[in-house]
């Protein structure tokens, strides 16, 4: 069962998305996007290759392991695809960092070039020349 329902979901999107009036690139995402899920109907097919063996082993934890890992690969890669549109905003939304420091230098250099345009303004007091004078100003 698992089979053709993936197998539907990707030919019913294609089928809806084919049909779009955007652009062949922002089509083609999408369809790539839910197209992925042929990779849980060759999972499902392992796995079901898998649940019937033709000879049975004496060791059953022996015998097991292949279906074991089938199922397992089945359900994370159906996971795995459920998510893949949801994927793209999650990612912007994250803050590696550089971004800001990045913009951080840009406001900088526009923040220097506003300056240049603008006089200085005169300084009020003395700037302190070293710790003893910190000491007197603090107190």
């Amino acid at each position: 069962m698992n089979i053709l329902t993936d197998a539907v979901l990707v030919t019913w999107t294609v089928a809806i998305v084919s049909r779009l009036h955007t652009s062949g690139k922002r089509r083609a995402t999408f369809i790539a996007g839910f197209a992925s899920r042929i990779m849980v109907i060759g999972a499902c097919i392992a796995q079901l290759i898998y649940t019937f063996p033709e000879t049975r082993q004496s060791d059953l934890t022996y015998s097991f392991w292949p279906l074991t890992i089938c199922t397992q690969i089945a359900q994370c890669t159906s996971i795995t695809t459920a998510c893949i549109p949801y994927l793209q905003p999650f990612l912007l939304s994250l803050e590696s960092g550089l971004l800001k420091s990045d913009d951080f230098r840009n406001q900088s250099i526009k923040h220097s070039r506003k300056q240049r345009s603008l006089p200085k303004p005169a300084l009020r007091s003395k700037p302190l020349s070293n710790f003893e004078d910190t000491e007197a100003a603090l107190t």
